[in-house]
């Protein structure tokens, strides 16, 4: 008798328990945490889901491919390492997706609501201080032929400001294949908002930066003096890269003049003319700026400059560290014959140290992975990254049938034709108790 009571007590609690879901309370906090920062209005992804309306729309969908782990989209092995930008959706808040849908998608009170939008926008770093947006459309010829450009976004505020977040968000997602830029303080007198703001390379193996040419075609200089800019910060972007964020007093200086120059702009080959205007997202921090936040990219050198049609080859990189380096996140690049990506060092002591597994790579969502802590990594430590390479006609991905020897590290990007292996870092000159500072989400 007391167990059929307790099965009575329990499918009464389930029930009262099912029938309180609603979008203000249950769901808006999970659409905040894992899909708000790429389903936002002018994000990376093709739809919103900022408000009930969008998310009611498109619930079936979000079920369907939460359920099959399509989404959200996450690449790292969670049982090789963690971070602090991880995106994988725990089973029961999927359940939750799916009690909600069955129960008619309640929407819940406009209190909760008006509560629960609040922590969204903060989680998301709410709008951003400023927008810099490429001040002339670019116009993409159809030729099915790779294009590379030097583009300069001049800006000109009222005072410096601490950067605490900043994110490329591109307008043709379909043709920017990837960005290398720069943020730069040009003198006063530097014409800066002149045109022209940017010229076509000729191919990628002319893209490499060259500041007395660039500078100078770009009015970036003094008329007179001839003052180059000063590098402020420096780093990337590629197809999946979420919002690159810092910690307290930590990011870079914002100047009062300069420009957001984009010193490899690279679109895809496509049969169709096109265009694109994109622009980058700044967020001031208002903590003053103590520790200026560097960047490294590290490249293969004298391996294999062939992968074989019909082979499955490995690539193995070593690189010892020189200083003690506290990562704040890494970046894994290979193009579209990457099939999986290990990246880890081994301490001076023997110890290894896991950073980045991908077991299933895919060229559309390459992430920065900033770590859930700043990782030390001593010097003298040896860092290892073992890459994988599938051109064969079994990898899906493939982007040539049948398949055909291809490049690597040949100095040219096209992805179709060109294979690579990078490793980029942001980073820190290690500070005695970095380990201890912690990188998730203020």
């Amino acid at each position: 008798m007391n167990k059929v009571c307790l099965l009575i007590f329990i499918s009464i609690f389930n029930f009262v328990y099912t029938q309180n879901l609603s979008y203000a309370k249950d769901i808006e906090p999970i659409v905040a945490t894992h899909c708000i920062a790429c389903h936002k209005n002018e994000g990376s992804a093709p739809f919103s889901l900022q408000n009930y309306n969008s998310v009611k729309n498109m619930a079936q969908m979000m079920l369907h491919v939460t359920e099959t782990g399509y989404m959200p989209p996450w690449k790292a092995n969670p049982n090789f390492s963690h971070f602090a930008n991880e995106r994988i959706m725990p089973k029961k808040q999927i359940q939750v997706i799916k009690e909600w849908i069955e129960q008619g998608m309640p929407k819940g009170s406009n209190i909760e609501k008006k509560l629960k939008s609040t922590q969204a926008i903060t989680k998301d770093l709410g709008k951003p201080d400023l927008i810099l947006k490429m001040p002339e459309q670019l116009k993409l010829k159809g030729n099915n032929v790779d294009q590379f450009f030097c583009y300069k976004i001049p800006f000109e505020i009222d005072a410096s400001h601490a950067v605490k977040a900043i994110e490329f968000v591109p307008n043709n997602k379909k043709r920017v294949h990837h960005a290398s830029f720069q943020v730069l303080e040009t003198a006063q007198n530097a014409p800066i908002s002149n045109p022209p703001y940017y010229f076509e390379y000729n191919d990628s193996t002319s893209s490499h930066p060259d500041n007395d040419k660039d500078f100078k075609f770009l009015n970036l200089t003094t008329t007179n003096e001839g003052i180059e800019p000063e590098v402020k910060f420096h780093s990337g972007w590629l197809p999946g890269t979420s919002v690159q964020r810092f910690p307290e007093g930590v990011g870079f200086e914002l100047p009062q003049k300069g420009v957001l120059l984009l010193r490899n702009l690279h679109y895809s080959a496509d049969p169709l003319n096109g265009s694109d205007q994109s622009e980058v997202r700044i967020w001031y921090s208002k903590t003053p700026l103590k520790r200026k936040v560097l960047f490294a990219a590290f490249k293969p050198k004298n391996l294999d400059p062939i992968i074989k049609k019909d082979s499955i080859k490995t690539y193995i990189m070593t690189l010892k560290i020189g200083a003690d380096m506290s990562i704040l996140c890494m970046n894994p690049h290979m193009h579209k014959l990457g099939k999986k990506y290990k990246a880890y060092a081994v301490k001076p002591n023997g110890d290894t140290l896991r950073l980045v597994e991908i077991l299933d790579w895919d060229f559309n969502w390459q992430e920065f992975y900033r770590f859930k802590t700043i990782i030390k990594i001593p010097k003298g430590s040896m860092l290892n990254i073992e890459a994988v390479y599938d051109n064969t006609k079994e990898n899906m991905k493939n982007p040539n049938n049948p398949p055909i020897d291809v490049f690597f590290e040949k100095g040219r990007m096209d992805d179709d034709k060109e294979e690579m292996l990078r490793t980029s870092f942001l980073f820190l000159p290690y500070h005695e108790c970095d380990e201890f500072i912690s990188l998730e989400n203020d």
